[in-house]
C-alpha cells in the first residue's frame, strides 16, 4: 500500500533528522506550512515542494523527488496537455524507454525528470499546451 503524500514528506524529513524549525531555517517552507503538508491538510505547491527538497538536500532529479513531484501535481489536479495523471505517467514511462534505447548507460531514475521535460517540450512544440515554469 502506498503511503499518503503527507506521510511521505514527513518520513523524508525525519529520515534526514531535520526538525520543522531546522528545515525552515534551511530555506524550506515555514514550520506551519510543513506541518499542514505532512498532516495532509494542505497540498504543497511545486515551488514549496522544491524548497522542501532543497532544504533536505534531496536532489531534484532523484527518484524520490520525481515521485513527490508527480504526486503533488496529481493532487493539485495539474495535468500536462490535458492528460490524466495516469496517462502522463504512461507517456513519461514510454519516453524513459525511448531514452534508454538511445543511451542504455543511463538509469531510469536519473532520466525520469528528463523524460517529463521532454514530453512537456514536445507538447509545447506541437501547440498542445503553452509553455509554463516547472
Amino acid at each position: 500500500m502506498r503511503i499518503s503524500l503527507g506521510s511521505a514528506l514527513r518520513a523524508l524529513r525525519e529520515s534526514r533528522g531535520v526538525s520543522l524549525r531546522k528545515m525552515e531555517s534551511l530555506g524550506g517552507p515555514s514550520r506551519e506550512s510543513t506541518r499542514l503538508y505532512e498532516a495532509g491538510t494542505t497540498i504543497p505547491t511545486v515551488d514549496a515542494l522544491n524548497r522542501l527538497l532543497g532544504a533536505l538536500n534531496e536532489p531534484l532529479d532523484s527518484e524520490v523527488a520525481a515521485d513527490l513531484l508527480q504526486r503533488v501535481r496529481a493532487a493539485r489536479g495539474e495535468t500536462v496537455g490535458g492528460l490524466h495523471p495516469d496517462q502522463q505517467k504512461q507517456l513519461v514511462e514510454t519516453v524513459v524507454r525511448l531514452i534508454l534505447a538511445r543511451d542504455p548507460r543511463r538509469t531510469a531514475p536519473a532520466i525520469q525528470l528528463d523524460a517529463r521535460l521532454e514530453v512537456e517540450r514536445e507538447l509545447v512544440r506541437l501547440g498542445v499546451v503553452q509553455r509554463r515554469c516547472l
